[in-house]
């Protein structure tokens, strides 16, 4: 079912059950709409769904190509669009790194629930959303 006005959400993440609850979780929020989901950053690259997103929420950890990797080429590609990098440990993501590859937003896994709507609204606002700890220490 398409929502015509919804923000169009990819999601590359490969532990295949956190992206079906990822996906769940902005069901239940009308504004987004999930286009499509992947496990392996090289194959969204590829894919001929990317130019039709508007967001793009990426693990940072994946084997092959990791998610900052990634945000690199999608930001290369298509500029527009908002990269959100989704990740549980916040010790190994440099807000530095994040930027300089075009990432927008933040969301560490375990606070998702909590987060993720604020995180999305807050970068489809044309700001960033990091976490104010990291924000503190980041020199950008």
């Amino acid at each position: 079912m398409s929502n015509a006005g919804a923000y169009k959400v990819i999601i590359v993440d490969d532990c295949d059950e956190f992206a079906q609850g990822l996906r769940h979780l902005l069901s239940t929020m009308p504004e987004f709409e999930v286009i499509n989901s992947f496990s392996d950053g090289r194959d969204i690259i590829e894919s001929d769904k990317l130019g039709l997103a508007d967001i793009v929420l990426l693990d940072v950890n994946m084997p092959i190509v990791n998610g900052i990797e990634v945000g690199k080429r999608i930001n290369y590609l298509f500029p527009d669009i908002k990269l959100v990098a989704v990740t549980f440990n916040n010790d190994q993501v440099c807000l530095e790194e994040l930027v300089g590859a075009g990432f927008k937003g933040y969301v560490l896994k375990q606070s998702i629930v909590e987060e993720l709507e604020k995180v999305l609204t807050v970068v489809l606002n044309k700001q960033y959303a990091f976490p104010k700890e990291l924000m503190l220490r980041a020199k950008i």
